[in-house]
This record gives C-alpha cells, sequence and structure tokens, in this order.
C-alpha cells in the first residue's frame, strides 16, 4: 500500500487485501469450502458473522457475499495471531525468495512441487485501498 493507505484503519487494509485475494482466486473455487487465515480479529470476526458496524468493512464484505455467490464457494473464516502467522512474515518484507524456499516448501509436508505456482502480475506493486 502506498503513502495514503495511512488514512485507511488496519481492518480495512485487512479486508482489501483477502478481498483482492478472492477475486484473483474464486473462479477456482466453484462449490468450495475455502479456509482463509486472517490476522486481524476485527475484520475476521466481522467477516465471520457477515456483517459489521462500519461501512468501511460492509462495503468489503457485500463485495465477497456476491463473488461468494456467483462462483459459488464458502469462506470459513479463521483467524491467526500474528506470531503464528509466520508464512507472511517474508512476503511483508519483500522477501519473496525466503517465503518460496521456507515456507511453502515446508508447509505441513506438502511439496510445492505439485502445484504450479506463479507469481500474481500485480506482486511487489504498490496499491491502493479498493
Amino acid at each position: 500500500y502506498g503513502s495514503a493507505s495511512k488514512r485507511h484503519l488496519i481492518d480495512e487494509l485487512e479486508g482489501d487485501t483477502a478481498l483482492k485475494a478472492i477475486r484473483a482466486l474464486c473462479p477456482l473455487w466453484r462449490r468450495c469450502w475455502v479456509v482463509l487465515w486472517v490476522d486481524n480479529s476485527a475484520f475476521q470476526l466481522s467477516a465471520r458473522k457477515g456483517w459489521s458496524k462500519a461501512d468501511r468493512l460492509n462495503t468489503i464484505l457485500r463485495e465477497i457475499l456476491f463473488l461468494a455467490a456467483e462462483f459459488e464457494f464458502v469462506i470459513d473464516w479463521c483467524w491467526i495471531s500474528t506470531t503464528a502467522n509466520i508464512r507472511a512474515d517474508p512476503l511483508s518484507r519483500y522477501d519473496e525468495q525466503r517465503f518460496l524456499e521456507h515456507g511453502l516448501y515446508k508447509f505441513d509436508g506438502i511439496n510445492a512441487s505439485h502445484f504450479n505456482l506463479r507469481r500474481h502480475p500485480d506482486a511487489g506493486n504498490t496499491r491502493s485501498v479498493g
């Protein structure tokens, strides 16, 4: 996010990031149950119940609901503590190589070579909310 994002609360930034990922991946999720781990409890709890008192989050949640209806998937919103979310640390520090070497390859015994991994075209770019 760019410097203009300082005007946005962290729960909105977390929700916007989730929405960006959902937009990119939802065509692959038709008729699936998807578990999304979120390390911001304010957004996670709002997403889990499907609404928020904050309009900024409701806007994001509404779009996620429309995508879920269109592509017929269900999201199980789970919370993960920041300290347990060790796989996100290399990505937040722009160390994609460390993530690939130590993050995904050691992910609960999954062999990453079985996946068709590819970098998102926007990875590394500065973005704004929305």
